[in-house]
C-alpha cells in the first residue's frame, strides 16, 4: 500500500517539476494548488468510527490560484487503498464557480480498526495531497450513514416528518442520529424535543403508519455536532431488526400548539439532484426518502445515521 501510493507522490513530484519548466496556462488544473480534505462527518466521537461515511471537498485551480470550474467529475478520480485493495471511482456533476466538487466515502472494512489513503486524480494529474483516515472501534459502528445535507426542513407541532430505509446486514439497532436544531430565532422560545416512533415498512405509508410502531422514544439526547456546525439528536433505539428489512421513522413535536409562537426544530436534508449545488446530485441515499406530514419526497432524504452493536466474526455491515 505504502508502495502504491509512494509511487502516486512520486509521478506527482515528476508533473511538479515539469510544470517548472513548462508554467501551467491560466485555466489549466495545477495539481499543486488544488486542495483535497475532508469537510463532515457523522459522529459525535472525535474519529471516524468503524463503517462511517465521510465526505471531501475537492477544490481545483489554476497556477495563479484561480478557481476552476465546470470540470466534469467523470474527468476526476478518487483513489482509495483499504487493506492492500485499490479502488478507484469517478464523481458526477462538475466543479462549481468556486472550483468545488464533493465526494463521499465508505470504508469497505466495518469489522477491524484500520486504515484508508485517499488520493484525487483531476484529468490525469495528481493532487499533491493524500489523506490518511484511521478507522477505530466503538462499542457500536455505523451500519449507515447520510452526513450530506442541503437545507434544512421545518418540523412544526402540527406536522410530521419521516425517512423510510433499509439496514444492512445487521440484527440489532442500538441507536438512531438525526442532523436537526432547535429554533432559535425568538428570544424566549421553548420548544418541546421531538418524540419519535419506528415501524416496519409496509411498502407504503399508508399501510406502514396503520400498523403499531415498533418503538415510540422521546427524550432524545441532544449534542452539538462540531465537525459540521451542526446538531443532532440521539434516539436509543435498542431493537432486534431482520438483516437487509426496511424500515421507517417519523418525528413529531408533541405540542401542536407551538406553531404561531415559532416553536419548531430544524431537520436538516437533502435535496436531489440540485444542479452545480453541493453535493447532493444525484440520489446519495436510493434505499428509502423522506416524507414531510404523509406526502412522500421522492428528490429528498434526512440526513440521518444507524448505529449498531459492534461485532465481531465475519459478519459484517453495510455502510450506505
Amino acid at each position: 500500500m505504502l508502495r502504491t501510493f509512494a509511487g502516486l507522490l512520486l509521478c506527482s513530484f515528476i508533473y511538479s517539476v515539469g510544470s517548472i519548466l513548462t508554467p501551467v496556462e491560466s485555466g489549466e488544473i495545477d495539481p499543486g494548488k488544488s486542495t483535497f480534505i475532508f469537510i463532515s462527518r457523522s459522529g459525535e466521537n472525535p474519529g471516524p468510527m468503524l463503517g462511517e461515511r465521510l465526505q471531501g471537498k475537492i477544490t481545483l485551480k489554476d497556477a495563479v490560484g484561480k478557481p476552476v470550474s465546470s470540470i466534469k467529475g467523470s474527468d476526476i478520480e478518487v483513489i482509495s487503498i483499504e487493506d492492500d485493495k485499490t479502488i478507484a471511482m469517478t464523481l458526477s456533476g462538475e466543479t462549481n464557480v468556486n472550483g468545488e466538487i464533493f465526494a463521499v466515502f465508505s470504508p469497505e472494512n466495518t469489522q477491524a480498526e484500520h486504515s484508508v489513503n485517499i488520493a484525487v486524480k483531476a484529468r490525469g494529474q495528481l493532487l499533491s495531497t493524500v489523506r490518511e483516515i484511521k478507522y477505530y472501534r466503538a462499542p457500536e459502528f455505523i451500519d449507515q450513514s447520510q452526513p450530506l445535507w442541503s437545507g434544512a426542513a421545518k418540523l412544526l407541532g402540527s406536522g410530521t416528518i419521516g425517512q423510510s430505509f433499509k439496514v444492512g446486514k445487521i440484527s440489532h439497532i442500538s441507536k438512531i442520529n438525526i442532523m436537526s436544531a432547535k429554533n432559535e430565532g425568538v428570544a424566549q422560545t421553548t420548544v418541546i424535543t421531538p418524540v419519535m416512533k419506528l415501524y416496519a415498512w409496509k411498502g407504503d405509508l399508508q399501510s406502514t403508519l396503520a400498523a403499531s410502531p415498533l418503538k415510540a422514544l422521546d427524550k432524545p439526547q441532544t449534542y452539538s455536532n462540531l465537525p459540521s456546525k451542526r446538531y443532532n439528536m440521539s434516539f436509543n433505539i435498542d431493537l432486534p431488526v431482520s438483516a437487509e428489512a426496511e424500515y421507517y421513522f417519523e418525528l413529531s413535536i408533541p405540542d401542536k400548539s407551538g406553531d404561531k409562537e415559532e416553536k419548531y426544530y430544524y431537520v436538516w436534508n437533502c435535496w436531489h439532484p440540485l444542479e452545480g449545488f453541493f453535493p447532493c446530485s444525484p440520489d446519495p441515499y436510493p434505499n428509502g426518502m423522506a416524507f414531510i406530514s404523509g406526502s412522500a419526497q421522492p428528490k429528498m432524504d434526512l440526513a440521518f445515521y444507524i448505529f449498531a452493536p459492534s461485532v465481531q466474526g465475519d459478519v459484517r455491515g453495510e455502510s450506505k
